[in-house]
């Protein structure tokens, strides 16, 4: 997710209102604040973000209201929803607003990469946790703020990734391809780094293909070079720029089968794998999500099948949603907001619990931050089989 660029930005009073009152009245539902005198006790975690993002993502949201419920009485505290409707100007406003609200300990943003790297300084001058849920960008967390984090791998950590996977499979020359944006050129910078320590050359590197044409050039080259892996690294916004990802690897299999190729979440999408399912047996991709398969996240997903019967099975995002949700409510815990001269803030709290030396033990498995607010996690990885991203291991 990366901002189009071009549009005006508009600071006008009337605007700034609308946003300030916004923000004391946007609650939904359950989340619609308190006016009795245990609402100033009463902790927020704040979700901000478009309609289009956030209900993209409701697995995560119901995994913080899993791990809410959860918490009950023993901490005060509470997710509300502020919609900025996409805009990057509402949104910088949002959350300049909650970054001063003190009700608000920490805000989980569904936000465009050029968004979140511009209201970062918010945050890190109010000394309050922002947590970027699908990402943000490599520049955004090197630098050196201490309250901003990524419940996404980061870009370079994935492309250090695929880098390692194509060690395990015994390749020595590969390829990049990356469509001249920030995420996916910092995703092949780290597969470049990691490749080179892992003695594999990487023998060409190119923005695109973007036609037939260079992508024919392009697969004699590779030819030519005797390279056998290519990572694939293709923003989209539209649905043709995403079926072209799927021709590009379509024409490479059709001419062999073998040939490794590795992508990103971009890659994930069930119709496309659907269509193209003969070309995509084996398809990689790193998984995002920091989640380790074990008994206590087939306890989670249970659990989860039980309260949501009518919506898919708990993916990573829900299973990320309850422990980041469970990590802010651990550190509050103990906490009555009635102190208003306490020695750490809430967010300085949540802080030091997320980037704790001995991590969490979560149903997602040991979460842990870096004090770049990078999530620490072993690299895994997604595979097609038979159509459908599994995780890899599963069926070999």
């Amino acid at each position: 997710m990366q901002w189009k660029k071009g549009f005006g930005r508009l600071y006008c009073i009337l605007l700034a209102s609308a946003i300030i009152y916004s923000l004391t009245a946007c609650g939904r539902g359950e989340e619609t604040q308190k006016t009795d005198a245990g609402a100033a006790q009463e902790k927020i975690i704040a979700i901000l973000g478009w309609d289009e993002y956030v209900e993209g993502n409701q697995d995560f949201i119901n995994g913080m209201d899993m791990a809410l419920e959860e918490l009950g009485e023993s901490v005060l505290l509470k997710k509300e929803y502020y919609n900025d409707g996409g805009s990057y100007d509402e949104g910088l406003l949002m959350a300049q607003g909650l970054a001063n609200d003190d009700r608000v300990a920490a805000v989980f943003s569904f936000q465009d990469f050029e968004v979140i790297e511009a209201e970062a300084h918010y945050f890190e001058e109010a000394e309050k946790p922002l947590v970027a849920v699908q990402g943000c960008y490599e520049k955004t967390l090197e630098r050196g703020l201490e309250y901003v984090f990524s419940s996404y791998v980061s870009s370079k950590d994935m492309g250090a990734a695929a880098a390692k996977y194509c060690a395990g499979k015994g390749i020595v020359r590969a390829a990049c391809s990356h469509t001249d944006t920030t995420f996916e050129k910092d995703e092949v910078k780290g597969f470049c780094t990691e490749a080179e320590a892992e003695g594999i050359v990487v023998a060409d590197l190119q923005s695109g293909p973007d036609s037939w044409n260079e992508l024919e050039q392009a697969y004699r080259r590779w030819n030519n070079l005797g390279i056998r892996a290519l990572f694939l690294c293709q923003y989209t916004e539209t649905e043709a720029e995403k079926d072209w990802i799927f021709q590009v690897i379509r024409y490479i299999r059709e001419r062999d089968p073998k040939f490794l190729i590795l992508g990103d979440y971009s890659l994930d999408g069930p119709e496309y794998l659907q269509k193209y399912g003969k070309y995509m047996e084996g398809i990689t991709y790193p998984r995002p999500y920091s989640v380790t398969e074990t008994g206590r996240i087939v306890e989670f997903r249970q659990r989860y099948a039980q309260k949501y019967p009518d919506m898919a099975p708990a993916g990573d995002g829900a299973c990320q949603g309850y422990d980041m949700t469970q990590m802010a409510g651990k550190a509050l815990q103990g906490r009555d907001g009635t102190d208003k001269k306490n020695s750490q803030k809430d967010g300085t709290l949540i802080r030091d619990f997320f980037k704790s030396d001995t991590g969490y033990n979560g149903v997602s498995g040991k979460i842990s931050y870096s004090g770049e607010g990078k999530i620490q996690s072993a690299a895994a990885y997604y595979c097609v089989h038979d159509s459908v991203f599994v995780t890899e291991g599963s069926y070999e």
